[in-house]
Order: structure tokens, then C-alpha cells, then sequence
């Protein structure tokens, strides 16, 4: 066959899935969504000119809602200013049948329009039948040579988004051989049906869902939920219930999805009766209770009892991705996280994660933890980028940028969405303690952790334990091969920089120490200091938090501390730990639950007993 060509936009927003749009009276049916962004010059080209023949599959589950509404057009996409294209549009039900349908085109790259390079056709009106099993949209058209008319959108890979034929690519009985090229993306083809009949007027999708993996019990706390309307009319309100085994929790919110967009994002309710998986449904549009409820799976919630939490303090993680091998990773560093971080400092714990350089531990374990909260997906992966407890939900952003549904952050963005995560960060329950101590021994090399903590009982989901991480940290460590850009406009090291709170040692297994569900913590680790780290600036980072098979979504960090290193002849004293308010610990930083006659920490503080 000939070969097609695809040119991609290096920094685009990945579009959702969509089945259908809705404005008054219709509804727009494909891969792409009605408000995608279509970038001119941005597409397929062909290495000759050829007629070209573009379509998408719309299969019988895609359909189904519609059957009984009126074909009567075609919205589709071309992505060249340079000329207009005549497009011939067809229906079929298989790529080669009978056309069903059809219509023709002049359609352009139009700077003025709201959706630029997006073009109306209008069909010869056709109702689908009940029998449809699946519909082939499409068109042809004239493709110039090395020219970028036929726009593609992300994300690539889609089943039955992208069917390409080229003139003059026939089987051995001449018939067109359509290709599927779905890797180039989704072609922008979206079929308009009328709803003649009224038979679809409200027809809610949930099209993403996310949350913060931990809630109190009894209380309604925020998920993020993107929801699309592939009915005929607008949705002005819809009604929201959290069930539990036999016990429900409903709540109507103000929705507000207009004709003409794909969708809504609004921060919704989510009710927790206990930890767990919790069913979440639409189960009324504009005060009318839906025959069939529309239902998604909230899985693996955490669900802190009040009384739990009350007894508990917690300091969230927050972790930064860089490399010394990224130039914007100092820079953005210095002018957006360190300014930020510095008025927050007392309030979280804050670990720099560095990935392919020098200061990288194991077998670059940060790159490896950055896939892992991205669900292994390497194009969602940035340096610099920035998570807070590995889980927590950066709802501005996603609310305002659209961007990917993951607990990584770029750093670039505004101070005041990750400071207000971390706001939020703090205010999450918990239901761990955690502090830890280390002892430099008398050869002034042997180090020795001791990390101490309870986990309260009945809170973690049946079957699953937690995990305990420990990082041995040094404060500032001076450093000449780190890359900035210079002002001959390419990468190069500039001499001298310091980096902060860098990851000496991972004491614990990379992906966390397996520890009990419930009762208290106690670990030893013992490891031997290099002479190049300075002495007085190590300290110890320990945390709690959920296994990394959970995914990307559910490596919540349940609670974090900050632990000071004396020598052999000082006596410790807990520093910046988080734990039971009315736990006791022995001068060495263990926890002691029936105290003798001695000196003891309690709430930071030495006491006699």
C-alpha cells in the first residue's frame, strides 16, 4: 500500500474518549471530542498527490442509544490554511457497501471560527435502524503532496478511529483497501443525529472520575468528575449516590453541561460508610430518576473513622523529579518550588528525587517511581515534575487545565495550585504514626535507624498491609555537573550548584518494608556513612504508605516524618515526627506502651515519670 505520513504537535493536551456530544435537539457521535483542539499543519501528508479515502467505525454499542434519530450530517476536520478542500461524505454500513447516505463540502483551516479547522456537511437524512450493528462515517477527498490536510488527534491508538485508503490501493477483486491506522491518532469525524423522536433526550456519561484514595467516614468528601452528555438536551442538574453494601447516600448537584460542550468537570460528593470499593451513580438528570442509574466503581477507598483521625497528626511528602541532566530542573527549582516550599517547610516533608544522574539511587529507582504513579505510561512523565503523597489529586489543575489524570504535576505551574494541594494534603485524615531516630556509633561510620509508629486497626481493606519506606537524606550536597541552558542557546554545565535534600540511600527495599495492618511499627536498619556525605547534614525521611501495585492513583502516603541522627554520645531527641498525640517513646525514639520509672518523649517533650 502507499505510505502515509503523520507530523504530531509536541505539546498538545490529550483529549478523552468520546461517544457523543449534545446540543438542542442533536447529538455529535465519534472518537473525537467537539471541542478538540484541531493544530493546523498537524496531521497526515502523503509523499505524492492522491485522492484519499478517511473514516471512522462506530460500532453497535456506540449507536444503540440512537436508534430512531435522524442522520443529517457530519462534522469534520482539515488542517491546512493553504487551501480549501472538497470533501465527499458517505455512510455505509461495511467500507466498501452501499453508501447509505451522503453529502459534499468545501471545507477549510478557519482562524475566525471557535473551532478552528472543524467543518459542517450536511447528509441526506437517514434514520438508523434497530438492526444496525455498526456504521462506517467517512469521506474522500484530494490530498496535495508533503501537504498536512487530514488532521489527527491524541490519543493514538483507539480502536476503529482511524481507517485510511489511498487511490489506487485495491485487493485482487479491485476493491478499496482500507487500512487501519488508529497508531496516527484519531481522525476528526463525528456523525450529527437528530433527535426527531425525543427518545434520547438525557443520556449522562461519566467520562473520568478521580479522587484522593482516602476520606473520612460519614463525611462527604471531593471527587472530580467529568461528565458528558450524549442526549438531546442540556443538563442542568444531576443527582449523585455513594452506596456501600446496603447503605446509600444522595445528593443533588448543580451540573450545568450545556448544548455545544463535549463535557463538565465539577467537583462532586463522595460518602464513605468504610474502606473499601464504593459504587457512585447518577441516579437522576433534572429532577427525573433515570430507568437505569449510570454507575462507576470508586475502588480501594481509605475510610478514617473521626475518631481515628482525631488522634492523629500528619505531615504530607512531597516529592520533586529532577535531573542533573535537565537543564529546567534548577532553574524551576530555585524560582517556583524553593520560594513556595520555604513558607511551608514546617508543614510537610520533602524529598528530591533524582532520575538518570549522578545522585540517582539503585537502578534509577526514581524513574522507575515515576512510571510507577503514572500507570507506566512514559509520555506522562516530566522533569520537573512534582507529586504530593503520591496520590493526591491536584483538582485546580485538572479543573482548569485539563490536563492528565495522574498524581504527577509539572512544576510550572501556578505556586498557588500545589501550595493548595499540600492545604489540602494536610487536612487529609490519617491513621498512622510514624518517627524515627538514627545513632552514628562510636567508629563514626556506623549508622543505625530506628523508626517507631502504631497503625490504627480496622481502617486498612481486608488482605492488605502497608508499606514502610526509609530514605537516609543529606540536606545540601555541591555538585558541578548539573546542566543549565546559557545564552549560546544549548545545554551546558555552568560550575558550581547546590542541591537540596537529596536521597543518600534507600534503607529500606525500594518499594517499601511490608508491615502489619494494624499495631505498631518497629524497624531497624543499620548502614555505613561514605566519606563524601557531610555528617552534620544527614537526616531521615520514613514514611507509610500503600503498595505500588495498587497503581498510579493508589500509592497514597498515609503519613511521613523527619528524623535527626546524633552520635554516640549525644542523646536524641524526636524532631519533626508525627505520631499518636498521647504515645510515649523512650529516648532512643521507640515506643513505649507501659512506661517504668524514667525519662520519656511525649508530644516532643521530655518527661519524668
Amino acid at each position: 500500500m502507499k505510505r502515509f505520513y503523520s507530523f504530531l504537535f509536541v505539546f498538545v493536551m490529550i483529549p478523552m474518549f468520546a461517544l457523543g456530544q449534545s446540543t438542542t435537539g442533536k447529538v455529535y457521535v465519534g472518537y473525537a471530542k467537539y471541542d478538540d483542539q484541531i493544530w493546523e499543519y498537524d496531521g497526515i501528508y502523503l509523499d505524492h498527490t492522491a485522492t484519499v479515502g478517511c473514516a471512522v467505525l462506530l460500532t453497535k454499542d456506540m449507536l444503540a442509544p440512537y436508534i430512531g434519530g435522524t442522520i443529517t450530517g457530519m462534522r469534520v476536520g482539515w488542517g491546512t490554511s493553504e487551501r480549501t478542500g472538497a470533501y465527499q461524505g458517505f455512510v455505509r454500513r461495511t467500507f466498501n457497501g452501499e453508501d447509505l447516505t451522503t453529502g459534499k463540502a468545501a471545507v477549510s483551516y478557519s482562524y475566525s471560527s471557535s473551532t478552528p479547522g472543524w467543518n459542517n456537511m450536511t447528509l441526506t437524512k437517514y434514520e438508523i435502524p434497530e438492526d444496525v450493528d455498526q456504521l462506517v462515517v467517512g469521506f474522500t477527498t484530494k490530498i496535495n503532496k508533503n501537504e498536512y490536510a487530514i488532521p489527527t488527534l491524541y490519543p493514538h491508538g483507539t480502536a476503529n478511529s482511524c481507517w485510511l485508503w489511498v487511490e489506487g490501493d485495491v485487493d485482487a477483486e479491485g476493491n478499496a483497501r482500507w487500512v487501519d491506522m488508529r497508531e496516527l491518532g484519531i481522525l476528526p469525524i463525528q456523525l450529527v443525529i437528530q433527535d426527531t423522536k425525543g427518545t434520547f433526550n438525557f443520556l449522562p456519561v461519566i467520562t473520568l472520575l478521580t479522587d484522593n484514595g482516602i476520606y473520612e467516614t460519614g463525611k462527604a468528601g471531593d471527587i472530580l468528575l467529568r461528565v458528558k452528555n450524549n442526549g438531546s438536551q442540556a443538563i442542568k442538574n444531576i443527582e449523585l449516590t455513594s452506596k456501600q453494601g446496603e447503605q446509600t447516600w444522595s445528593k443533588t448537584i448543580t451540573a450545568n453541561i450545556a448544548s455545544g460542550k463535549t463535557s463538565s468537570s465539577f467537583l462532586a460528593p463522595l460518602y464513605t460508610f468504610q474502606s473499601g470499593d464504593v459504587e457512585l451513580s447518577i441516579t437522576k438528570v433534572n429532577g427525573t430518576e433515570l430507568a437505569t442509574p449510570i454507575t462507576r466503581t470508586v475502588k480501594d477507598i481509605i475510610s478514617v473513622p473521626s475518631d481515628v483521625a482525631s488522634q492523629y497528626k500528619r505531615l504530607p511528602l512531597v516529592e520533586y523529579f529532577v535531573s542533573e541532566n535537565n537543564y529546567m530542573s534548577p532553574r524551576y527549582y530555585d524560582d517556583y518550588v524553593e520560594p513556595g516550599m520555604a513558607r511551608l517547610t514546617s508543614k510537610m516533608n520533602f524529598v528530591c528525587q533524582h532520575m538518570d544522574d549522578q545522585f540517582m539511587t539503585g537502578d534509577d529507582d526514581a524513574t522507575i517511581l515515576a512510571l510507577q504513579l503514572c500507570d507506566n505510561d512514559s509520555s506522562q512523565v516530566s522533569i520537573p515534575a512534582m507529586t504530593i503523597d503520591r496520590a493526591m489529586e491536584t483538582f485546580n489543575i485538572l479543573y482548569q487545565m485539563n490536563s492528565a489524570w495522574n498524581p504527577m504535576f509539572p512544576v510550572f505551574t501556578m505556586e498557588s495550585y500545589y501550595t493548595q494541594t499540600l492545604n489540602d494534603a494536610i487536612k487529609q485524615p490519617t491513621f498512622v504514626s510514624i518517627n524515627a531516630n538514627g545513632e552514628l556509633k562510636e567508629d563514626g561510620e556506623t549508622l543505625e535507624i530506628n523508626v517507631g509508629g502504631t497503625v490504627a486497626s480496622g481502617v486498612m481493606p481486608e488482605g492488605e498491609k502497608p508499606r514502610l519506606t526509609v530514605y537516609l537524606m543529606e540536606k545540601y550536597v555541591d555538585s558541578d555537573s548539573q546542566l543549565f541552558w546559557t545564552e549560546k542557546e544549548k545545554e551546558e554545565t555552568m560550575g558550581h550548584y547546590t542541591h537540596a535534600n537529596i536521597i543518600r540511600e534507600i534503607l529500606s527495599d525500594s518499594e517499601g518494608d511490608i508491615i502489619n495492618s494494624e499495631g505498631d511499627i518497629n524497624a531497624s536498619y543499620t548502614t555505613a556513612i561514605a566519606p563524601e556525605w557531610k555528617k552534620e547534614d544527614l537526616y531521615i525521611v520514613a514514611f507509610v504508605h500503600r503498595d505500588s501495585k495498587k497503581g498510579g492513583m493508589r500509592m497514597n502516603v498515609f503519613n511521613s516524618c523527619k528524623g535527626s541522627i546524633s552520635d554516640a554520645t549525644g542523646i536524641y531527641e524526636i524532631n519533626e515526627d508525627v505520631r499518636n498525640k498521647n504515645d510515649i517513646y523512650d529516648l532512643s525514639g521507640r515506643r513505649v506502651t507501659k512506661p517504668t520509672k524514667g525519662i520519656y518523649i511525649v508530644n516532643g517533650k521530655k518527661v519524668i515519670k
